[in-house]
């Protein structure tokens, strides 16, 4: 009896599901949409090679670790990324400390609840841990004072610390070579790449400036100036910055040109600049 085939690994996406009418900002709805149509376009250049699975706006954790553990059983081995939803770092960021979400949510990182951030990601620093049970434990701060924290304020950290352990071990269970943040200015705080990439055990990439989508509307040669196609292309800079200079398409009128043109990588292409890697430290042998 034949064994039936082994699906071919993929890159595979985490993008914002459909959101709720009402719920976004005009401007925040804007960014999610242009994510979910450049990540369609990313997918229909490679489709044998990429995959995208949607995380639900407002989704709960559950549901979240969920949907990273269908795209790390999907990656078998390739490259899992994250781009449903905001990063930042201190520099920018109204938490005055790096962030990123793990799925979309209206508003500011400040009131997301799936949000991870400094404090979450340093929970072993302020706590001792016995299973997945912390406790505060005294620090001493850079100016010499001692600080304990409460047991409440622990509590609150655990459980983002948790899923975010999870999600790593989910992804390295599954053989998954690497994570990316694809989040603005995560990368400016390598301090914190480094505690993520440790706790989830994975290698990282993530970005020193903002992730930017644009969209790009093309037009037939004058006079008409029939409308041709719309592209979502995205790039990295920034607040501000304009998006990178794209081909000219007016002189075109075959359908084959225009499908060539639709195939350009400055419309599919993941980003390589301004980003940086972080690999964990090696894992202690069993």
């Amino acid at each position: 009896m034949t064994e039936p085939a082994k699906p071919q690994p993929r890159d595979m996406m985490l993008i914002p599901g459909v959101l709720p009418a009402g719920v976004f900002p005009p401007d925040e709805a804007r960014v999610f949409n242009e994510n979910r149509v450049w990540s369609g376009q990313w997918k229909a250049k490679l489709p044998g090679e990429r995959g995208t699975v949607e995380i639900a706006a407002q989704a709960a954790m559950p549901a979240i670790q969920a949907s990273f553990r269908t795209a790390a059983s999907q990656a078998r081995g390739r490259e899992v990324i994250l781009f449903a939803g905001h990063g930042a770092d201190a520099s920018i960021s109204s938490l005055n400390q790096a962030a990123f979400d793990l799925g979309p949510e209206p508003g500011l990182l400040n009131v997301h609840t799936n949000v991870i951030t400094d404090e979450i990601t340093r929970l072993e620093e302020v706590a001792t841990r016995s299973g997945n049970a912390f406790t505060p434990k005294t620090i001493v701060l850079k100016d010499g004072t001692k600080q304990t924290l409460s047991q409440a304020s622990i509590d609150a950290r655990v459980p983002r610390f948790l899923a975010l352990e999870q999600i790593g071990k989910t992804l390295r269970d599954a053989g998954v070579a690497q994570l990316r943040l694809l989040t603005c200015d995560v990368g400016l705080e390598p301090a914190f790449a480094d505690r993520v990439a440790r706790i989830t055990g994975m290698r990282l990439v993530c970005y020193l400036q903002l992730v930017q989508t644009s969209q790009v509307d093309f037009t037939g040669p004058p006079p008409a100036n029939k409308p041709l196609f719309s592209k979502v292309e995205i790039f990295v800079g920034p607040d501000g910055s304009a998006p990178p200079p794209v081909r000219d398409p007016s002189s075109f009128t075959p359908p084959e040109t225009v499908a060539d043109f639709h195939g350009q990588a400055v419309f599919t292409e993941i980003p390589t600049q301004k980003s940086i890697s972080r690999s964990p430290p090696a894992r202690p042998t069993p």
